[in-house]
């Protein structure tokens, strides 16, 4: 009797259990390999009428980018243009793209219910993924719906998501199959139930749907049952050696494909039969399945598993079928898994070729680690042989490698120069465009610093003689993610102005190179350099015709910074309704940009103006908590956001853990030398320093700041601090380190600057020692029901000192009412 291979049955108790799915944000289906989730998932699917989004994650080998490219392929097949800002955007590695992410999801209406699949979860566990994770479902969008399969899920909190209602659970205990249902198993497969075979099925797997599978193709070709047997004897016996030599051979080369369509078997197989036995296969094996989402066949983990074991043992080659595979993926323009196969196939020449074309190209942001995985261990001739891969490659630690990896870097371009100058082989017009591409990747490696960058701009435009980069496009971010271009390049005390008009003299030079990159820069310098100068009648002019020159060429990154110099004008004079608008009208334009790099800049520059408003509450947790790593931003982030950390700090009254703070960003600041940044550092020291050690301690420090800012004129940090430090600069007054005429222009404009933003800070808030007491339980994750019980008091009481708490606070939501008022001092 022959068993049939693809029969399922539907379990009304388990379906009753993901009937929770759509009463939750997050079902977790938790078990390990064959005890039938997937199985289980797509059964209750297939009778429900719901928008299905499934992504399988076999084969990613825990690639992120490679994840994340299937999952914005799913989503495209429904909606192109969310699929295509996550895409630009790529997997959210730190806090801003990942809020980015989570508002760009929440914030897309769904009509209809919309359920998330990932199946074999356990391969992307990691804390950034439960992060994202936690932060969507936190969310609670009305009809989206994810469900996790997964063997093991160390990272994600689920517990913790199960006691605040976001999650509904799933285990081993529930999946596994109890004995009525094997014995409706039996009957589905139609093989004869006699005695208490049911039962002793249940006793030897213990419920375990694959291994009771293989026990019963096993008996139905006459096999006795084995004892002890283990899965992989189990598949050997029962399953694997069923079949004859060829096909046997066939399964372990299919094995080391991921999801594959028929047509990709053919090609990988070089095998025009091949896509036919596929189907033929399918027919009688429950371990090869078709994925409709997919739209693709993959084969059962714990299968694909033992073949691969098997493969290796029997010395079948994978890297003729990844290559293969690879370069289906490049001709349909797929460069993150083409690269991917390929890198896995030892094929790197052939990515390196790829790399080495003149079409225009960014790499993107986010394959930035895959890039640096290809090149790791490089002979260095072939920089020769690729240089156009190669430049594209040290672009890409330029801006991701500490300054410490800059003379390297520069090492390896000199070489390259010297190759090219005295090159014989190629063409000169080939010659001289590499020696553009040359000296405007150089420009990258000698960041920082102004002479230097113009310097090597100068090569590139004399090189490329009218034409374009094509390693770096003008839709590269200018000023690498930082919201003020002075901040960037004023590294000398004393040297402000002259940077300034440096930039404005020479900056339009890197343009030409790049088809109009960084145009507007040049009255951007002169805008930043009035602003932080005090020298206001010249701020607004300038600041337009850099957001004017941006457009031409589509500078988001320079009209980003120019926007950033209005509003803090704005604030300054007052106008605080006109500061956030430009910053609102801001956003809309930099979300149709949808880089990672510039979302970041804009939370940057909003987290900043909340700062000069007095509205911690507004400014992203990341920043407020010191939430960072090296790495999350274009050379480091230039340790801006610390700027905006310690004004945060200063907020929240948190003056010990400030103290502390700005000992450590001193260091960041260090890196490149940010004057501005050692400016604001010495700023937030000194109020620190005051309110723990008195009013001496503060003014020695602040001091410190006017003795550096004097050097250049700079009072605007000093303005936009003013409620902080008046009292010290009273006491300064008489101070003979710092020239009293720069003094008294600080102590005017703090004045004026204090005046214009009295208004914006209300009285202190004042709870109830009810209201107190209610919102410490809400912060504790209690319900109103428990709140109720535990003070003897009605529900609607609670709610009632809720919504007065809600009211003083001008929140309307628990989160917000919890994060404000630990701000404020209100909670223990």
């Amino acid at each position: 009797m022959k068993l049939p291979g693809t029969k399922i049955l539907s379990r009304a108790r388990i379906n009753r259990h993901l009937d929770q799915i759509l009463a939750y944000p997050l079902t977790v289906l938790r078990a390990p390999m064959g005890f039938g989730k997937t199985t289980a998932v797509r059964e209750y699917f297939h009778t429900q009428r719901l928008e299905l989004i499934w992504l399988s994650l076999l084969g990613s080998n825990g690639s992120m980018a490679y994840c994340w490219e299937r999952l914005t392929s799913r989503i495209a097949q429904r909606d192109t243009k969310m699929a295509g800002k996550l895409l630009e955007l790529g997997f959210p590695e730190n806090p801003p793209q990942q809020a980015k992410i989570v508002t760009l999801i929440c914030e897309k209406k769904y009509q209809e219910p919309t359920v998330l699949v990932i199946d074999d979860y356990q391969l992307i566990d990691c804390e950034e993924t439960a992060s994202l994770l936690t932060l969507i479902v936190g969310e609670r969008v009305e009809n989206l719906h994810i469900v996790l399969l997964a063997r093991d899920t160390p990272c994600l909190p689920v517990s913790d998501l199960e006691q605040r209602g976001l999650c509904w659970l799933v285990g081993q205990e529930v999946l596994q199959f109890r004995v009525p249902e094997i014995r409706a198993y039996l009957e589905l497969m139609e093989y004869p139930a006699e005695g208490d075979l049911a039962e002793r099925l249940g006793r030897w797997t213990g419920g375990w749907i694959s291994g009771i599978y293989l026990i019963l193709r096993g008996m139905s070709q006459g096999l006795p049952i084995g004892a002890g047997e283990d899965i992989n004897q189990l598949l050997d016996r029962n399953l694997y050696s069923t079949y004859d030599r060829e096909t046997q051979t066939f399964l372990q080369k299919l094995s080391y494909l991921d999801a594959f369509t028929p047509e990709q078997v053919a090609y990988a197989f070089e095998d025009s039969g091949a896509a036919g036995r596929l189907v033929e296969l399918v027919q009688g094996n429950a371990f090869i399945t078709f994925n409709s989402a997919l739209r693709a066949y993959k084969i059962v983990d714990l299968f694909q598993k033992f073949l691969q074991e098997r493969a290796s043992r029997e010395g079948v080659e994978p890297g003729p079928l990844w290559r293969r595979m690879g370069q289906w993926f490049l001709e349909r323009g797929k460069r993150v898994l083409a690269y991917d196969y390929l890198y896995r196939a030892g094929e790197v020449e052939e990515i390196l070729r790829d790399l080495n074309s003149m079409e225009p190209r960014d790499i993107q942001f986010a394959q930035f680690p895959q890039v640096h995985k290809i090149f790791d261990g490089l002979a260095p001739e072939t920089a020769f042989r690729y240089p156009l891969a190669t430049l594209r490659h040290i672009r890409v630690k330029a801006l991701s490698d500490p300054p410490s990896a800059r003379g390297e870097l520069e090492r390896h371009l000199q070489n390259l120069e010297a190759h090219f100058l005295s090159a014989k082989d190629i063409s000169e017009n080939y010659r001289t465009f590499l020696l553009g591409e040359i000296h405007n990747t150089w420009i990258f490696v000698a960041f920082n610093d102004v002479h230097e960058i113009v310097r090597h701009g100068e090569l590139a435009v004399r090189y490329f003689n009218g034409r374009y980069s094509c390693v770096v496009s003008n839709r590269t971010e200018f000023t690498y993610g930082a919201p003020h271009l002075l901040y960037c390049y004023y590294k000398e005390p004393g040297r402000l102005r002259d940077t300034a008009e440096f930039i404005s003299q020479h900056f339009h030079i890197l343009a030409q190179a790049v088809e109009g990159c960084g145009s507007g820069s040049e009255p951007l310098a002169l805008a930043e350099y009035a602003l932080e100068t005090g020298d206001f009648e010249n701020v607004e002019i300038n600041a337009r015709k850099a957001i004017y020159q941006s457009h031409f060429y589509r500078q988001t990154s320079i009209e980003l910074c120019a926007t950033f110099v209005l509003a803090r004008l704005a604030l300054y004079h007052g106008k605080f309704q006109e500061g956030e608008r430009l910053l609102e009208e801001l956003s809309q334009r930099v979300s149709g940009e949808n880089s990672s790099v510039l979302n970041t800049t804009l939370e940057l520059c909003s987290a900043y103006i909340s700062s000069c408003f007095g509205k911690v509450e507004q400014i992203p947790a990341w920043l407020r908590e010191n939430d960072m790593g090296t790495g999350n931003f274009m050379f480091q982030g230039m340790a801006f956001p610390y700027i905006v950390c310690m004004r945060a700090g200063l907020l929240t009254g948190a003056f010990i853990r400030l103290e502390v703070l700005c000992q450590e960003f001193r260091k960041k600041f260090d890196i490149y030398h940010n004057q501005l940044g050692y400016i604001h550092n010495d700023i937030c020291s000194a109020i620190a320093k005051e309110k723990l050690y008195g009013i001496e301690a503060g003014c020695q420090e602040l001091e410190r700041a006017l003795v550096l800012a004097a050097q250049d004129n700079v009072v605007m940090p000093f303005a936009e601090n003013a409620l902080g430090l008046m009292d010290m600069l009273r006491k300064l007054r008489n101070s003979q380190r710092v020239p009293q005429e720069f003094l008294g222009r600080v102590f005017r404009c703090c004045e004026h600057y204090q005046q214009a933003v009295s208004d914006l800070f209300p009285l202190a808030v004042t709870l109830s020692e009810r209201e107190r007491e209610i919102l410490q339980m809400l912060a504790k994750g209690m319900k109103h029901e428990e709140i109720a019980a535990s003070l003897f008091i009605s529900v609607p009481t609670v709610r009632y000192h809720v919504k007065n708490a809600y009211q003083k606070l001008e929140v309307n939501n628990k989160m917000a009412a919890i994060q404000k008022a630990r701000t404020m001092g209100l909670l223990d």
